[in-house]
């Protein structure tokens, strides 16, 4: 009796013990199932944050491209305009001597040498004479409205055109049940992809089944990719339809309401005052090349030729803002050496009140002709006084152009703005034709 009791508690302990691991394997399977769930859960998320980053980054890139298209036109039409404004007599003129003086080493005729440097003094005495009658702010406010008005024809003459293909993926993407947004902002294209991604049942028997096999997961996950993909070309197809014939919005344009000063560095009457005198050593510079030949016509340092031009842009008070506008196309001065002179100038270089004493002893000392074995001395004297004078008329006025500058840089980043807008809806294809067409514009 006593041995069956033992026996049946052997087996009931058993028995138990049985069920205990077996109840301890089944949870560890569940838990295993659970696992295996939240982790293939997480891989078909990271397969919706994928698809929303890859259709992010290309409607990035689009907008981008639209606004650099729009920047380069900005400045295309920033560029004519103030070329036409350095023009202007309202202005303040350069002279671009260094350029002058290079032609002048080249010339192989005295009398050609001697008519382009009057030239080049008559110049600098109309610059003078038009100083009283500068008006930079009237000229700047024109030029302003110039801009922005030629920005707003062009991007008026480039609508976005009608792509068929667009027009075709977009009906194509209605029949087939794609989700509709308005306006084709991110966060509506992120609410479209999050609408289609709930419709997928994510069950363990559904459409994409969380505990199928590894290959047949792999093949649910890129169903679940391509069904997205589709959603995303079927919303951009129906933005590129939308979007079409339009224009930049440009009711906000800015208007300049700033203003541009003008200060006198120099005296203008002062500057006459050295001009009057420089034309005397011309004078006698004039003399020294018809008696000792054009070798005579050039200061005897052995710099011919060494001098330094101003490129075909360089406007004198313009350059250090026309500088950093034009940076980004490559515009540099090269290095170079301006008007060789032997004479020892003060420290930071000559006022005009000291060229203008040096000049009249300069002008005190004679010239005897042929018999003058210093004839290089007044050569040298002309081409001082010429140098200064030229130096003196460029450096003539200060104009403060801060707020011209800024007005730009706003006009450039309403128009900018306007065009990443059009560029986050277009097609390639439509930005492609649009781009071309707003260069094309005039």
């Amino acid at each position: 009796m006593a041995e069956n009791e033992h026996v049946e508690r052997a087996v009931e302990s058993g028995a138990l013990v049985e069920a205990l691991v077996e109840r301890d394997a089944a949870a560890r399977e569940a838990c295993a199932e659970q696992d295996l769930r939240q982790q293939r859960a997480r891989e078909l998320v990271a397969v919706l944050d994928a698809v929303k980053s890859r259709a992010q980054r290309e409607r990035e890139r689009r907008a981008w491209r639209a606004a650099r298209a729009v920047e380069c036109m900005c400045q295309d039409v920033e560029q004519d305009v103030l070329g036409q404004l350095a023009r202007d007599p309202r202005m303040p003129q350069a002279i671009n001597y260094r350029q002058r003086y290079r032609a002048f080493l080249r010339m192989e005729d005295r009398d050609q040498l001697f008519g382009r440097l009057e030239q080049t003094l008559d110049l600098a005495d109309r610059i003078l004479n038009l100083a009283p009658k500068l008006d930079v702010d009237a000229a700047f406010r024109e030029a302003a409205g110039t801009i922005a008005a030629r920005i707003a024809l062009r991007a008026g003459e480039a609508p976005v055109p009608l792509m068929e293909e667009a027009l075709g993926a977009a009906e194509g993407a209605a029949v087939s049940g794609g989700v509709p947004t308005e306006g084709g902002g991110a966060s509506d294209l992120d609410r479209l992809l999050d609408r289609a991604f709930a419709a997928v049942p994510i069950t363990e028997d559904g459409a994409v089944g969380l505990l199928v096999s590894e290959s047949e997961f792999e093949d649910e996950k890129r169903s679940l990719g391509d069904e997205l993909d589709g959603a995303v070309a079927a919303e951009e197809a129906r933005n590129a339809q939308q979007v079409a014939g339009a224009s930049i919005d440009l009711s906000g344009l800015p208007s300049f309401n700033g203003s541009t000063t003008l200060e006198f560095e120099y005296s203008p009457d002062e500057l006459s005052a050295l001009s009057a005198l420089v034309r005397i050593s011309f004078e006698t510079f004039k003399r020294v090349v018809q008696d000792h030949g054009l070798f005579a016509a050039f200061a005897a340092d052995g710099a011919f030729g060494g001098c330094s031009y101003d490129p075909w842009w360089s406007m004198g008070w313009l350059d250090d803002w026309r500088a950093d506008l034009l940076s980004g196309l490559g515009g540099e001065e090269p290095d170079g050496r301006d008007i060789p002179v032997t004479f020892e100038e003060d420290e930071g270089g000559d006022a005009p009140a000291r060229a203008i004493e040096r000049m009249k002893e300069f002008n005190a000392k004679p010239f005897y002709g042929m018999l003058d074995d210093n004839f290089a001395f007044h050569t040298e004297a002309f081409w001082y006084g010429f140098r200064k004078l030229m130096e003196y008329i460029n450096g003539l006025c200060k104009v403060n152009t801060g707020d011209f500058c800024e007005y730009l840089e706003d006009l450039n980043a309403f128009v900018a703005g306007g065009a990443e807008q059009l560029g986050l809806r277009m097609s390639d294809r439509q930005l492609a034709e649009w781009c071309g067409a707003l260069q094309d514009a005039s």
